[in-house]
């Protein structure tokens, strides 16, 4: 089967997940796991075109191989980590598990502000998705605002993803009763 033993360069993007056959082996002569740092995020970005695909069982083996390969190359608390357990929490909050999409986010938000990593703002972000969805719109302007303020130190306010903030910003807040402010 030609998916279970993936060389770099041969990943591509119109891969399923049952094309995947369980792990993606990194050195096809031992089959052993977690000795290529390129591979984490060549296994992140095809989880990442899974998840658009709706292929959420293929995105997480593939969120979850690329962790594994993380925490053993950079350590459980790196920021490569914290940004994989940010994606897990996406695919969770699309399936609509809030608690786990809040534990997933919770650990990328603690990982990436260890840091200062400019990448806390999308645990911030999806976090005050996550209040927003459990109509706890209070808490989520709480996100939001903290996101907003990390963007505009570090890609601006103009920035895609700093509007993205803004629009469910003016959502939560017309939830709230409060569409002047919005």
């Amino acid at each position: 089967n030609a998916g279970e033993v993936l060389d770099r360069g041969s990943i591509e993007i119109g891969i399923g997940a049952s094309e995947l056959g369980g792990r993606v082996a990194v050195d096809g002569s031992t089959g052993a796991l977690g000795t290529d740092v390129d591979l984490s995020r060549d296994l992140h970005n095809l989880a990442g075109v899974l998840r658009l695909k709706h292929d959420l069982d293929g995105a997480t083996a593939a969120y979850n191989q690329a962790l594994d390969i993380e925490i053993k190359q950079r350590g459980a608390r790196s920021v490569q980590a914290g940004l994989t357990h940010n994606s897990l929490g996406l695919v969770k909050l699309e399936r609509r598990d809030l608690a786990g999409a809040r534990t997933e986010l919770t650990r990328a938000l603690e990982l990436l502000t260890e840091t200062m990593h400019g990448d806390r703002a999308f645990a911030e972000a999806n976090l005050g998705l996550v209040d927003a969805a459990t109509n706890n719109h209070a808490a989520a302007l709480l996100h939001y605002d903290r996101a907003s303020a990390i963007y505009a130190s570090t890609i601006g306010d103009t920035a895609a993803a700093s509007i993205r903030v803004h629009l469910d910003r003016a959502r939560s807040l017309a939830a709230l009763g409060r569409r002047e402010q919005a």
